[in-house]
């Protein structure tokens, strides 16, 4: 074992039995987006590079600015988190976590308005896109075009307004009707009342069916993934390995046997097991971080891409924009096609783009993710759990895309800005009733 990979094992140790000891102790600190992304950083990031620490000290010219950039962060990420919005974040998790009833008529107000949200963006998406021509379509009807049938269905489109709002939909809007539908569901369960719990079924199932129009296996899987969240909040975020492992693989199945069948594959176990690994594996040991790397190798090797790989700050300061994850990707996966974007997260694009000195820029950004528990301080109790949950779920978007993509177009701050504004509206036709 060389020096490198021992150095990397020691950070990684000791910073997952520091987060351990937090969870542990002093759980409330989860409803933080900061601690959130860090364990992230550690899962996605700190583990496969210690795990693969001989393969990277081969690729990357100058490896110990990389394993530098993630424990740093890591570390002073936590330094500093530990000591902010204690008192607001044990306020939420206390709220989060008290047997409490929410005020169902605004539950179903706020149900109403998201699903009319919800039913608007899907009809003006198929008015533009046929239902034949749509990537879901495409899956079961004509499986081998179903990437091309994804590609023209969204990323296409001419029509920017419209892939936003739908992209707001899917981040924002569906997964906070999911966790409200689902706990209307558990309720109506538990007062055996089976026809509503029915109709409440069919309408989880439609939602999973709109964001899934595209043909993206991963929309419906994080309905699945947010729903459970919010359970596991309500909980206090019990912590059974086993457990979790089994739900998660049974969450994303589904996904994996879309995979087999849009590829023609005959179902088998071994080959369930192999895209099993395609579809998790990859996606937490290898890919995040591999991706990532390829940023850092190309600024060691060729030099930074500086402003012009931020398009808004180019368009302000008179540069032209340069567009970074595709022009990554044709360098390092030249066989993927002329649309391949490879993004990867901010903590080491940003370090492409303006060298080791982001990594200040980076701390700030996490730092700054925390304001969102004012937001959840503001929220009633009908709002607050699908407002946590969601956000929760897009904070996970930060280890493959960069900052201010997530905020937007992966509902960050979007997802914190309607479930305020929805909150307000429904709050306010109460107080006009009483």
């Amino acid at each position: 074992m060389s020096l490198y990979s021992v150095i990397n094992w020691f950070f990684f140790i000791n910073c997952a039995s520091l987060l351990g000891f937090i969870f542990y102790s002093r759980r409330y600190y989860f409803v933080k987006p900061s601690i959130q992304l860090i364990t992230f950083s550690i899962i996605f990031f700190q583990f496969p590079l210690a795990i693969f620490s001989d393969t990277y000290e081969g690729t990357v010219p100058d490896p110990y600015i990389l394993s530098f950039l993630i424990h740093g962060y890591i570390l002073m990420g936590l330094t500093v988190s530990l000591y902010t919005f204690q008192d607001a974040s044990r306020t939420v998790w206390k709220r989060i976590t008290e047997d409490r009833v929410s005020d169902p008529r605004a539950n179903e107000r706020a149900v109403f308005i998201l699903t009319g949200a919800v039913i608007c963006i899907v009809a003006i998406y198929l008015g533009h896109v046929p239902f034949r021509e749509t990537g879901l379509y495409a899956v079961f009807a004509n499986p081998s075009m179903a990437v091309v049938a994804r590609e023209r269905s969204l990323k296409l489109l001419d029509n920017w307004a419209l892939v936003y709002a739908f992209s707001l939909m899917t981040s924002s809007i569906a997964p906070m009707l999911a966790v409200m539908l689902s706990a209307l569901g558990t309720k109506l369960f538990f007062q055996k009342r089976f026809f509503s719990l029915a109709t409440i079924s069919l309408a989880v199932i439609s939602l999973m069916l709109a964001v899934s129009l595209p043909g993206a296996r991963v929309s419906a899987v994080n309905l699945l993934l947010v729903v459970c969240i919010s359970f596991f909040l309500v909980k206090g975020l019990p912590f059974h390995p086993a457990r979790l492992f089994l739900l998660f693989v049974l969450i994303v199945t589904p996904g994996v046997l879309i995979g087999m069948y849009r590829e023609g594959k005959a179902f088998g176990f071994d080959l369930y097991l192999q895209y099993l690994w395609d579809f998790i594996g990859r996606r937490v040991l290898q890919d995040p971080l591999e991706v990532g790397s390829w940023y850092i190798h190309h600024a060691q090797t060729y030099g930074l891409f500086g402003i012009p790989a931020l398009p808004k700050l180019a368009a302000i300061t008179g540069f032209d924009a340069l567009n970074v994850p595709n022009y990554i990707g044709l360098r390092y996966q030249p066989n993927a096609g002329p649309t391949v974007s490879a993004v990867a997260g901010y903590l080491l694009t940003y370090c492409s783009y303006f060298g080791i000195a982001s990594l200040l820029i980076s701390m700030i950004a996490l730092w700054l993710l925390d304001l969102a528990v004012y937001v959840y301080e503001k929220l009633s109790y009908s709002l607050l759990i699908p407002c946590v949950s969601a956000v929760s779920l897009s904070t996970l978007s930060f280890i493959s895309s960069d900052y201010t993509t997530v905020l937007v177009t992966h509902g960050f701050a979007v997802t914190l800005i309607i479930a305020w504004s929805v909150d307000t509206a429904t709050a306010r036709r109460r107080v006009g009733r009483v």
